[in-house]
């Protein structure tokens, strides 16, 4: 499957799924948008959500552990707006908890966004962008968890990248309005 980026170069997406069979030879296209947000915008942006944003993507479970939207609320509560607050979280993530591929499971019967929270202070992609998704919505802002690839590396014979199963990310979507 090959993911074209432009004429120039293109992206190769191996170990990937697809609903139908791509036999050899065959191509893939598929186009994608860049943003045009800087610091100001985001800051600027405002709470004026659309309902459909709002609704959908700052539901929270409702026996969501309250220590989560506590440590939220001291992190960035104090903060002016969406963009600072999602800003110090991240940052908090970050300095306060260890990345690691080679973390065991969280224990039977412990909610996983807890116990890496409080207790073991390390998790890798799933974990942060889950802990920051969740941080966010405790504070009003839509955001979710999304996953996919990392840009792989650059093939420059084949003028393609080559993405595989290693490069598999996850991070954080938030909702900005007007962006």
């Amino acid at each position: 499957m090959t993911f074209s980026r432009s004429s120039k170069c293109r992206y190769e997406i191996l170990n990937s799924v697809s609903r139908y069979v791509l036999y050899e030879g065959k191509k893939y296209d598929a186009w994608g948008t860049a943003s045009t947000a800087d610091d100001i915008g985001l800051r600027l942006a405002g709470e004026n959500y659309p309902d459909w944003v709002a609704e959908r993507y700052t539901q929270l479970p409702p026996d969501l552990s309250p220590r989560i939207a506590e440590l939220a609320e001291e992190i960035a509560g104090h903060l002016p707006t969406p963009y600072d607050k999602a800003e110090a979280l991240t940052g908090w993530l970050r300095a306060n908890i260890t990345y690691n591929e080679g973390i065991a499971a969280p224990p039977p019967d412990v909610d996983a966004l807890e116990y890496f929270l409080f207790q073991s202070r390390e998790g890798y992609c799933n974990y942060y962008a889950s802990a920051l998704a969740v941080m966010l919505r405790t504070q009003g802002i839509p955001a979710r968890a999304a996953t996919g690839y990392a840009t792989g590396t650059l093939d420059s014979q084949a003028n393609a990248y080559r993405v595989t199963a290693s490069t598999a990310h996850a991070w954080v979507e938030v909702f900005f309005a007007g962006f």
